[in-house]
């Protein structure tokens, strides 16, 4: 049974955060928010820049737009922030990724004088797979297209 529960723990600690509004934040916490994400600048003159925020501060964002190419924006001629967000979670593969973890970690204890109980625990590991297993091929074709922009909010 305690199998079981990890096993689900696992496959529902999985999910990620999902956005489906703006997301509201702190300007100095913004590079972190962005979790080293693409993001969008809008400028006030029309300008779209893409990169990923190394750094903040007062009146700067400083953005890595990849090769080396860090470019520094004045707060005050930004727009708009956005981010694609994808939102498409693999839970059945999730699930598979934790089974053969544990089993793994299992198999380890079979030399041991624990053997019992790592033998024990293998059916019951196998079996809350197969109990959470029709839950997550749900969720992976119920989740179709879940993804988008959304506009980060930063005052």
């Amino acid at each position: 049974m305690t199998r079981l529960l990890v096993i689900l723990t696992v496959f529902t600690g999985s999910i990620p955060l999902l956005a489906d509004g703006p997301i509201n934040t702190q300007w100095q916490r913004l590079c972190s928010t962005t979790e080293e994400r693409q993001i969008t600048i809008s400028t006030w003159d029309n300008k779209a820049l893409q990169g990923k925020c190394e750094s903040t501060d007062a009146t700067t964002l400083r953005l890595n737009q990849g090769s080396g190419q860090a470019i520094t924006i004045d707060r005050s001629s930004i727009k708009r922030i956005t981010m694609y967000v994808s939102k498409r979670t693999h839970h059945f593969l999730a699930l598979h990724k934790a089974l053969r973890e544990h089993l793994q970690w299992e198999a380890k204890g079979l030399p041991t004088p624990l053997a019992p109980f790592a033998l024990a625990a293998m059916p019951v590991t196998i079996a809350g797979a197969a109990v959470a297993a029709p839950f997550a091929l749900a969720f992976d074709l119920l989740d179709i297209a879940n993804e988008g922009t959304v506009e980060i909010i930063a005052p």
